[in-house]
């Protein structure tokens, strides 16, 4: 009986849960979002290193489909 009653009351409940909607994550490819990356001469050693590198990702991944970024 008092398993019931739990029960009972396990169902009750949830059933009145407020229903959460599932979330829809917005991804676009790589390469519509990526662009090369400019540095500057103020940038450090570093920076600029790591720049040269995504800059080489972008160039390995891209490079055939690159368009120009807008205002060159």
């Amino acid at each position: 009986m008092r398993f019931t009653i739990i029960l009972l009351s396990a169902a009750i409940l949830s059933a009145c849960a407020k229903q959460q909607p599932e979330l829809a994550l917005a991804v676009a490819p790589y390469c519509e979002v990526a662009r090369p990356i400019y540095w500057s001469a103020k940038d450090t050693r570093t920076t600029k290193e790591q720049a040269d590198r995504e800059n080489a990702k972008w160039k390995r991944l891209c490079g055939n489909q690159a368009k120009p970024a807008a205002g060159q």
